[in-house]
């Protein structure tokens, strides 16, 4: 079961739900100053990690409509899109789709499914006789040659909350992704987002937490960021389990070169407070990316 950061996360969820219920006809601005604009989006992301090392690029192609209602604090700038998804590494590669709707501004739903494709190299994909094995880098080297090419599916959920006073932003992101395996000789996988050891059907539940304080507010969305953040990660029915803290940093300089729209420098740092293989190890992951006016 989820620990005590999870369930209280989750009512923040459920308060914010409740909210976007209970506003959908109190918007605060006049009806006929609303405007809606749509149009086709392409996010480039190259990302980099270390415990364990990796490296991906992350594109998604996707149509978004916008609304704007001038004056309204909840309701300017709410949308809704859906498009299609890739992420492509050396050890292995991902397409899907998605979709994603902010009926608020403080509130975010986003649901994805993706196939992913492993090589069958570095580590991609390995399984195991036990649920409470050492999969760590060491682990890895040996094993090398043992890995599985194959074919897996996840369904993802992203529910997101984000709050903003004055310069600080308190943001919160649930993920729940139902992951099947069953390609792979099992019983139980090396999952690839958060390494994680799962059963070939799986339910991995994970929580972060940010408390950023603004350092910059520039045009649109262009803003710089810093503040701490917690992570917890459990896969529901191997029992294995991550925790995490540290720091996160963003950088967006301004709102749109020409058709590059946010151009981006993200960043977090920090260490293992419970993993099976990484308990006390320093880790950092980032990226740099923009996004890319279509239409």
């Amino acid at each position: 079961m989820p620990g005590p950061p999870a369930r209280i996360f989750g009512a923040i969820l459920l308060l914010a739900l409740g909210l976007v219920a209970s506003s959908a006809s109190a918007q605060d601005a006049d009806p006929s100053d609303e405007t809606a604009t749509t149009e086709w989006i392409q996010t480039l992301d190259l990302k980099i990690r270390t415990q364990p090392l990796g490296v991906l690029a992350d594109t998604s192609i996707f149509r978004r409509r916008t609304v704007e209602r001038p004056g309204s604090l909840l309701f300017d700038g709410t949308y809704a899109q859906g498009g299609v998804d890739a992420e492509i590494s050396p050890a292995l590669a991902e397409i899907g789709f998605h979709a994603e709707w902010s009926p608020i501004r403080i509130f975010v739903l986003r649901a994805e499914y993706r196939t992913q494709i492993s090589y069958g190299v570095l580590g991609y994909t390995l399984s195991f006789d036990d649920a409470n094995a050492s999969f760590g880098d060491n682990v890895v080297d040996r094993r090398e040659g043992e890995e599985e090419a194959g074919l897996g599916h996840r369904l993802s959920l992203y529910p997101t909350v984000q709050l903003k006073a004055g310069p600080i932003i308190v943001r919160n992101l649930t993920e729940l992704h139902w992951n099947q395996m069953e390609a792979y000789d099992g019983p139980y996988v090396r999952e690839r987002i958060y390494d994680q050891l799962q059963e070939t059907t799986d339910t991995l539940v994970a929580n972060t937490s940010i408390v950023a304080y603004e350092l910059w507010d520039g045009p649109g969305p262009a803003l710089a960021i810093i503040g701490p953040y917690f992570e917890y990660v459990r896969s529901v029915r191997s029992g294995s389990e991550r925790q995490r803290v540290g720091g996160v940093a963003a950088w967006i300089p301004t709102d749109a070169w020409g058709r590059y729209r946010r151009p981006r420098l993200y960043v977090q740092a920090g260490t293992n407070l419970v993993d099976a293989n990484r308990e006390g190890v320093f880790f950092v992951q980032g990226g740099i990316g923009f996004d890319l006016a279509l239409r």
